[in-house]
């Protein structure tokens, strides 16, 4: 039975009347309770009686679970508990907060904090009032509290979380959970939400979708936007959370995305960065947006799967493993592997084989460095270590460090992500590249792994993405670890990606002239003048009807000037940015400075380089919560949009 089962009863109907508490009592809220009569004719003491609801509540001497039931009655009575004591504050001395043990007494100064908190029931009118302004102050604390741990609401309900508050204030009356989250925790979220909506207006943004797994078995899909906003500060807002039922399916996917964007008003949306899970994977087709796979969790599949290959690497991790079981074994591993043993020890899971692939390669890696310390007779009898065995668990490291490498390098939460991926590919296909000298064993290793990692992104549209990301990164933009073509094409890609987005301005913010940029030869910046009106032409002049049909006979066969497709003023901005020199410099921190002497490129940039490194399920505090579907969405949303990562 529930705790809420043990402390609700049924109403009592045997004798209407509520008799007072026997004797004497120093606790007030016996004000609000009393006892009923049994069919014996006795006062049934198990069970005492609310005057407000005639609720019967159990009752075993203790009277924190009354306190617990009148703050039910709290919005309709709310000088209800002004008769309260301190009595309560006693009456559960050695509490435990079962759900967040570890952070109650911080959260009891935190809520003391709040509200300078007076332990007196005697105030007067003015004190009243000021009072009651620390109940609010304590209200915020508990939401907060809340969301920044995830906790389900059926918490604040509990006799722990009353004794907890009763320390901080007694005077205090706690929220039901209905209240805190239909009344307290939405208003929060109403207030958050139009300050990200501002923020998301009128961004160029990427929009990320996701199907994570949290410790209870319940699937869910997040829907996010990533974007830079007008102070070059990367931004990631979580909009959207449901949880999967059994018959959410591509169509459910794709309403619950379009609906998402209508409610957001969100209308520059390019791209979709994507976790590859087979929901979003079928929806995306009919969404017309660049379908963006996440390099990291296809650096996390590509060892994975290495990891799996059984008929390749079965006999390499079984070989880790008694080396491993060897180490812990040993009656003085410390002083007979020293550092490594330090190492080692932090990885017995991997004697259990429920390691992951990194942790899989950080021990192999120290025990390839500490490899001497296997070359006497007794251990190389104990494990049969060849020459053949020590070069395929070489091999092996050599396939998974640099994809380690790669995963740590995206894992930064600072890093342009969009603008690293092709470089990282490059990196990775000449790591992976088979040589002459190579093993049959390596080879397999290589070929498998680049082919895990490079096939997301293979695609066409993929690739231009990247190709422009890249390019607008100025630590990259030299593109020295593509082939000449796609250089090429990487040019006439921005010119056309920046043409489309200038037009589309002018229509909407009316004509723009432009501005030149005066530079030196060393490209830098001396001065900005408006661009001149151009003369018209004299094949530009209007012609009458005769010019018109003697043309073929008088005029050379000149082609006539239709436009171009790509505008000038456009074109300006791209030669001075290819002219400058490739710099270390972040990306963010460059283009801040540099805003008005590009101002269509500028903008391209927040489209571009707006990937970043965001995951719901790499969060250990969303994994590990117990949170019901009606009200994960709006908890998810707080927790990292107002606490943020």
């Amino acid at each position: 039975m529930s705790m809420k089962q043990e402390q609700e009863v049924d109403i009592l109907t045997l004798d209407p009347q509520i008799y007072k508490f026997p004797g004497r009592s120093k606790s007030s809220v016996w004000n609000h309770f009393g006892f009923q009569k049994g069919s014996d004719g006795e006062l049934d003491k198990s069970r005492a009686v609310c005057k407000i609801c005639r609720q019967g509540i159990r009752y075993s001497g203790n009277t924190t679970n009354l306190h617990c039931h009148l703050t039910k009655h709290r919005r309709e009575n709310t000088g209800l508990f002004e008769d309260l004591d301190e009595s309560w504050m006693h009456a559960s001395p050695d509490f435990k907060f079962k759900y967040v043990d570890s952070v109650v007494q911080s959260t009891v100064e935190d809520i003391k904090a709040a509200g300078n908190i007076q332990t007196t029931s005697s105030t007067t009118d003015d004190n009243k009032s000021g009072q009651r302004s620390k109940h609010q102050q304590l209200n915020d604390t508990i939401v907060n509290f809340f969301i920044e741990h995830l906790l389900p609401l059926s918490v604040v309900e509990s006799t722990s979380f009353y004794s907890m508050i009763a320390v901080a204030d007694p005077m205090y009356v706690v929220p039901d959970k209905e209240y805190l989250f239909g009344n307290l925790i939405h208003q929060f979220y109403i207030e958050t939400k139009k300050s990200i909506a501002s923020e998301i207006s009128g961004n160029e943004v990427i929009t990320v979708a996701e199907v994570w797994e949290s410790i209870t078995g319940e699937k869910f899909v997040s829907i996010s936007v990533q974007l830079i906003n007008t102070q070059w500060q990367m931004k990631t807002f979580l909009l959207k959370t449901v949880s999967l039922n059994s018959v959410i399916n591509e169509d459910v996917f794709l309403r619950l995305f379009k609906a998402t964007c209508e409610e957001w008003e969100i209308k520059s949306s390019t791209t979709l960065l994507n976790d590859g899970s087979n929901i979003i994977q079928k929806a995306i087709t009919s969404l017309r947006l660049v379908n963006m796979p996440s390099c990291t969790t296809g650096l996390l599949t590509a060892g994975e799967n290495l990891m799996k290959n059984q008929t390749v690497t079965k006999s390499v991790i079984e070989q880790v493993i008694l080396i491993i079981g060897q180490i812990l074994q040993d009656k003085s591993p410390a002083d007979l592997y020293g550092k490594m043993f330090e190492i080692i020890k932090d990885y017995k899971e991997i004697e259990a084989k429920t390691f992951s692939w990194t942790a899989f390669n950080s021990v192999i890696s120290c025990i390839l460095e500490n490899k001497q310390s296997f070359n006497t007779t007794d251990m190389d009898s104990k494990l049969n270590l060849t020459d053949e065995r020590w070069q395929e668990i070489s091999d092996m490291e050599a396939v998974l460090s640099p994809i380690q490498k790669a995963y740590k390098l995206l894992s930064d939460d600072s890093s342009v992500i969009s603008s690293m991926i092709l470089p990282i590919l490059r990196k990775l296909e000449m790591a992976l590249a088979s040589k002459k000298t190579d093993s049959e064993f390596i080879k397999v290793l290589k070929k498998a792994t680049w082919s895990s990692v490079s096939t997301p992104f293979n695609s066409t549209a993929v690739r231009k993405f990247l190709l422009i990301s890249s390019l607008l990164d100025p630590r990259y933009k030299d593109l020295q670890f593509v082939e000449t073509t796609e250089k090429t094409q990487a040019r006439e890609l921005l010119g056309t990606v920046a043409t489309e987005m200038y037009r589309e301005r002018n229509r909407t913010n009316g004509s723009y002239d432009g501005e030149i940029i005066v530079v030196e030869e060393s490209g830098d910046v001396i001065r900005i003048e408006p661009m001149e009106k151009r003369q018209k032409l004299d094949h530009q002049e209007k012609r009458n009807g005769t010019d018109d049909w003697l043309a073929d006979v008088v005029c050379k066969d000149n082609p006539v000037d239709k436009g171009s497709d790509k505008e000038e003023k456009v074109l300006v901005e791209i030669d001075h940015y290819i002219s400058t020199q490739q710099v270390s410099t972040p990306p963010l921190q460059w283009w801040s400075s540099r805003e008005n002497l590009y101002p269509t490129l500028s903008r391209l940039a927040r489209r571009y380089l707006c990937m970043n490194n965001f995951s719901v399920s790499e969060n250990n505090t969303v994994k590990n919560a117990k949170l019901s579907p009606e009200t994960v969405d709006k908890l998810l949303f707080l927790h990292h949009n107002y606490y943020g990562r």
